[in-house]
C-alpha cells in the first residue's frame, strides 16, 4: 500500500505500481457504512487506520518533517495544499484528497514567469502520475506570486543528514525571501535536481511565453532550450528529440495569428491556435536553430486540391463545351453567308472618297436607307393594283359569260 484516504463512507487504498507486470492494480475503494447517527468516530477512518498499523505504508511523524509550505496555491491539481517535505517523499494535504510523491517519481523541475511579469509558475513533471480516481496528473503545478515574501525555519536531523549528505549544508535553519526563490532553492536541495529556466527565446513584448490555446484550454508555450511547455490545462511537455515536425497554419480565428502544430514521432498532434501573427517570424527562427524540420501547411494543400477541383468541376465543363458548340453553330451561319454573291461587281469597280467624313457617310447612308424603303413601298402599291386590276378583269369576264348563257337558253325557249 502506498497511499490511504478516508473521505465520507468512503476508504480508498492506493498501491505501489509493478513494473513488471503488464496489468497491476493500482486503487481499490471500500464503501463503509455507518452503523447509526450516533456513532462518535468514522468508520471509514476507523478501517484506514486498520490498515496503517498492518501494511508497510510510506510515512513518517510530524517531527520527521524537513519544513512545512502552507496554503500553496496548486492550478494542478486544483486546490490550496499544505506541502511537507520527508526524507523519502513530499506529501500534500488538502482539504479533500492527499498526495504522496516519491523522490524518485519526479523527473524534472521547471520556474517560468507568467506573462504579466507579477507571477510565477513552478512545474514538476512526475511519473508515474499522481492518481486521483480515474485521472492522472503528470504534472504538479503551483502558481506564486512573485511580490509574497515568506521565511520557513528548517528541521535538519540526523537521519537527514545522512540521507542527503553535504549538500544539505547548503540550507540555512531558516530562509526568507519570495514564496518561489524559497521553495526553489529547497526542491534543488532536496531533490538534487536542476531548475529548467527559459532560454534565450523571447517575443515581441519581451516575454519567454507566447499565449495560445489548446483545443478549448487557452494557456502559454514556453519554447525552452529542449523543448516546448505548455501550461497549464493540460500541461503538455514535448522534447525537441520526440519531435518529427513542425507546421505553420493560417488561423481559424482571423488573420492577425496562426496556428503551430507540432507533430510528435509517435504520431500525436499537438496544435497551439491564437498565437499573434508578429510572433511568427521569431518562432519560425528559433525552429530553425534548434534543428527541427518545418513542412508545409495541409491548408496549402487543401486549398491547391480546392482548385483543382473547380478546374474539374462537370457544370462548368458542361457550360464550356454548350458555349464551343454554339460558336460553331454562329460561325457556320457565317460562312453561308459568305458564299452567297448579290451581285457581279467587284470591289476594283467601286469607287471610293477617301476625303468623305464621317458625318456625311452616315448621312448618305440614312439617305440611301431611306430611297430604298420608299422604293420598296411603292413597288408594294404597284404589286397591288396590278393584283387588283386583274381580279376586276376575272370578275368582268366571268360575268360576261355568264350573261350569254342566260341569253341563248331564253332565245331556245323562245323558238320552241
Amino acid at each position: 500500500v502506498s497511499n490511504t484516504n478516508a473521505q465520507k463512507n468512503e476508504a480508498i487504498l492506493q498501491f505501489h505500481q509493478n513494473e513488471d507486470a503488464a496489468v497491476s492494480l493500482m486503487e481499490i475503494r471500500f464503501h463503509v457504512p455507518s452503523s447509526g447517527p450516533d456513532q462518535d468516530t468514522d468508520p471509514a477512518q476507523e478501517f484506514v487506520q486498520r490498515v496503517l498499523n498492518k501494511a508497510d505504508v510510506i510515512s513518517a511523524s510530524e517531527a520527521d518533517a524537513i519544513c512545512t509550505l502552507t496554503e500553496l496555491n496548486c492550478v494542478t491539481p486544483r486546490g490550496r495544499y499544505d506541502v511537507k517535505f520527508f526524507t523519502d517523499f513530499i506529501d500534500l494535504h488538502g482539504k479533500t484528497f492527499d498526495y504522496k510523491i516519491s523522490y524518485d517519481h519526479i523527473l524534472r523541475l521547471f520556474l517560468l514567469p507568467h506573462k504579466d511579469g507579477r507571477q510565477m509558475y513552478f512545474v514538476m513533471a512526475i511519473d508515474p502520475p499522481m492518481k486521483q480516481g480515474n485521472t492522472r496528473y503528470p504534472f504538479l503545478i503551483v502558481l506564486f506570486n512573485i511580490e509574497e515574501i515568506i521565511s520557513v525555519d528548517l528541521t535538519i536531523s540526523d537521519k537527514t543528514r545522512e540521507k542527503f549528505g553535504e549538500r544539505i549544508e547548503k540550507l540555512d535553519e531558516s530562509i526568507s525571501g519570495p514564496y518561489h526563490e524559497v521553495v526553489s532553492r529547497i526542491c534543488r536541495t532536496v531533490l538534487d535536481k536542476k531548475i529548467t529556466v527559459p532560454g534565450n527565446f523571447t517575443t515581441s513584448g519581451g516575454a519567454k511565453c507566447l499565449p495560445c490555446s489548446y483545443k478549448a484550454s487557452s494557456g502559454f508555450l514556453y519554447p525552452l532550450e529542449r523543448g516546448f511547455l505548455f501550461v497549464h490545462k493540460p500541461p503538455i511537455h514535448v522534447l525537441f528529440s520526440d519531435i518529427g515536425h513542425v507546421k505553420f497554419d493560417r488561423s481559424s480565428q482571423g488573420t492577425k495569428s496562426f496556428d503551430f502544430e507540432i507533430d510528435h514521432k509517435n504520431g500525436t498532434k499537438y496544435v497551439f491556435s491564437g498565437i499573434e501573427k508578429v510572433e511568427q517570424e521569431r518562432l519560425a527562427e528559433f525552429v530553425k536553430t534548434k534543428g527541427i524540420s518545418i513542412t508545409k501547411s495541409d491548408k496549402a494543400f487543401a486549398k491547391l486540391d480546392m482548385d483543382n477541383e473547380v478546374d474539374h468541376d462537370p457544370y462548368a465543363e458542361r457550360m464550356k463545351q454548350e458555349g464551343r458548340e454554339k460558336d460553331e453553330i454562329d460561325s457556320d451561319d457565317d460562312e453561308e453567308d459568305e458564299d452567297f454573291q448579290g451581285g457581279s461587281e467587284s470591289e476594283e469597280d467601286i469607287d471610293f472618297d477617301s476625303d468623305a467624313s464621317i458625318d456625311s457617310s452616315e448621312s448618305g447612308s440614312e439617305s440611301d436607307r431611306v430611297k430604298k424603303t420608299k422604293g420598296s413601298d411603292d413597288e408594294n402599291k404597284k404589286k397591288k393594283k396590278k393584283e387588283s386590276s386583274s381580279k376586276d378583269k376575272s370578275r368582268d369576264e366571268s360575268s360576261k359569260k355568264s350573261s350569254k348563257r342566260s341569253s341563248g337558253k331564253e332565245s331556245s325557249k323562245d323558238s320552241a
